[in-house]
């Protein structure tokens, strides 16, 4: 009867040693999953040091006009704008749209601006925003210079801008100008009294951070 017993308890000693040993088989196959797993999401994530594109602040940009007319020149701005432009730390690439909202124009002067809304000029309830959607990107020293297509009043024309750009200690500053003849994009209204010219000057200072 000892001997039965010596036997059983050596079969348990056994049994239990077996499933020690899968135990921690079975922990280690775990670990080296879970190991494999953290090796991906951190070959994916941003560790990596891949480059993050830059993308365009606008609270700290401004898209601003001037046109001329016989008594005077004309200032304004647009206070309402998003963006979802892209643009590689080498400015080697860049995509997306800046969208203007119409009904933002600012001149300082609210008479002229609710003209400036109506149909006589942007038709801002008909055609509430402006966009200029970026199509390619090249620089070259202190220059950018970008091809895109602007859309005012549902008429699109390719448009190329010239930018100086300028480091920052919040990102890259690039400040541009382009002209246009406003009659192009279908707004032609002309005041008897007050001649307004065709070409406007629209002046941009943007910064680009990531």
């Amino acid at each position: 009867m000892l001997e039965t017993t010596r036997r059983k308890d050596e079969e348990g000693s056994l049994t239990q040693l077996i499933a020690d040993l899968d135990m921690k088989k079975n922990r280690k196959s775990s670990m080296t999953f879970l190991g494999a797993a953290l090796t991906l999401l951190f070959a994916l994530s941003p560790v990596t040091g891949k480059p993050v594109d830059l993308k365009i602040n606008p609270s700290a940009s401004a898209v601003t006009f001037k046109v001329g007319s016989f008594w005077g020149n004309v200032d304004g701005r647009f206070n309402r704008w998003d963006s979802t432009v892209l643009v590689s730390p080498d400015f080697s690439h860049a995509s997306g749209m800046v969208t203007i909202q119409i009904a933002s124009i600012d001149t300082g002067n609210e008479g002229r601006d609710d003209h400036l809304r109506n149909p006589d000029f942007f038709a801002s309830q008909q055609f509430p925003t402006a966009t200029y959607r970026l199509e390619a990107i090249a620089s070259e020293n202190n220059t950018v210079t970008t091809d895109g297509t602007l859309t005012i009043r549902g008429v699109s024309r390719p448009l190329k801008i010239v930018f100086r750009k300028q480091a920052s200690d919040s990102g890259v500053r690039l400040h541009g100008s382009f002209t246009l003849n406003r009659k192009d994009f279908g707004v032609d209204y002309d005041s008897v009294l007050n001649p307004i010219d065709d070409n406007v000057t629209v002046n941009l200072s943007v910064l680009l951070a990531q």
